[in-house]
């Protein structure tokens, strides 16, 4: 088989292709919940079990696209190292061209400040699949993802002498003012840090009466402290 050149400190061989599947966690921000839909794009990083994936990982930033049902493809063809090598796997969505700083661990995350339409609102979801200790099988990966921003949900109450029916045809505009919309996030420790450009944030979603209340309007955002003021 041909050599492997992704691992620079040791002489390692492909043979076994690595092929993946992919499930969202129970909790819910991407706009289709549980589900990629297809033409998704998520980052796939793989180091050998116990090296750290700030330099030289295995696999750096591998763009694998969703297609029918779980399946990811990735854009190319990689390979487990052959001998009595596991691999740790981490990805995330979506797909950022430029990955990880070099040299360290920390990718950069940012939200959507108009997230109106579908397309951006999912875009600003961030979501983390790790795995690890995969010895090379003909099977696929699976690789579960978790969300790590926030889901704000809208709800509207009616004053007094007003009408939940009166304030659906006003169809209230909220933006929400001040959040961050940009961060790094420490794929090895699990953490934001550098949070940096506040900026008011146009709402996803429309306006239903519930309950006597309006419902329907909601936003992504990095997890931050909110002042008070």
């Amino acid at each position: 088989p041909p050599r492997s050149t992704l691992f620079p400190y040791t002489t390692l061989f492909r043979s076994v292709p690595i092929s993946f599947t992919t499930k969202i966690g129970k909790a819910s921000t991407k706009v289709s919940n549980t589900a990629f839909d297809k033409g998704d794009e998520v980052g796939l990083f793989a180091t050998l079990t116990s090296s750290g994936i700030e330099h030289n990982p295995y696999i750096n930033n591998l763009r694998l696209v969703c297609g029918g049902g779980s399946l990811l493809t990735p854009e190319k063809m990689v390979f487990y190292p052959e001998g009595d090598f596991s691999l740790d796997f981490i990805s995330y969505y979506p797909y950022r061209s430029v990955g990880k700083t070099e040299d360290s661990a920390l990718l950069p995350v940012a939200v959507e400040k108009d997230q109106s339409d579908t397309l951006k609102d999912s875009q600003s979801d961030f979501l983390i699949a790790r795995k690890n200790k995969v010895q090379s099988s003909s099977k696929a990966v699976e690789l579960e993802y978790d969300h790590k921003l926030v889901k704000i949900k809208i709800t509207l109450t009616h004053g007094q002498d007003e009408h939940v029916e009166d304030m659906l045809k006003a169809n209230p505009r909220i933006t929400a003012t001040g959040f961050k919309t940009q961060a790094t996030y420490n794929l090895k420790e699990d953490v934001f840090s550098e949070l940096s450009h506040p900026a008011d944030i146009i709402t996803f979603g429309k306006w239903s009466i519930q309950e006597e209340r309006l419902t329907g309007k909601e936003f992504i955002i990095l997890p931050q402290s909110v002042s008070e003021s």
